[in-house]
């Protein structure tokens, strides 16, 4: 997805995951699987007023092909309403809770690569 300028439009990105992912086809020890696929969505902002419709039907329609888990960092000048908005729409977007990270900062977000990682890829990284 090329970046257009003009603001976040997670929904439209979710909208191209899930299409790509319908058209995939895993194989995971010689058989076909239709939900052990894993989203990673990364993002610095509320979705654009204009995707807000896109997000909330895909990010429903996403979860059904994929685990997704929604990571996000606080966009720029954020008070703490927005902050809460923000966390919100990637709770939307999580297939669980669990599989939601938010962190004020790009620098902060690091200590979350690991946490991260073992929910995307539980069969290589196992708990210690």
């Amino acid at each position: 997805m090329h970046y257009t300028r003009g603001g976040t439009k997670t929904g439209k990105a979710l909208q191209l995951a899930y299409r790509m992912l319908r058209s995939s086809k895993r194989k995971l020890r010689g058989k076909v699987t239709a939900h052990d696929q894993e989203v990673v969505v990364l993002t610095d902002g509320l979705t654009n007023h204009d995707d807000v419709a896109t997000l909330n039907t895909s990010s429903v329609t996403l979860r059904t092909t994929a685990h997704v888990i929604a990571v996000g960092v606080a966009g720029k000048g954020y008070n703490s309403e927005r902050k809460q908005q923000q966390r919100a729409e990637l709770g939307q977007i999580a297939t669980s809770p669990q599989d939601l990270f938010y962190e004020a900062s790009f620098e902060q977000l690091r200590d979350q690569v690991d946490p991260i990682a073992r929910r995307a890829c539980p069969l290589v990284y196992k708990k210690s």
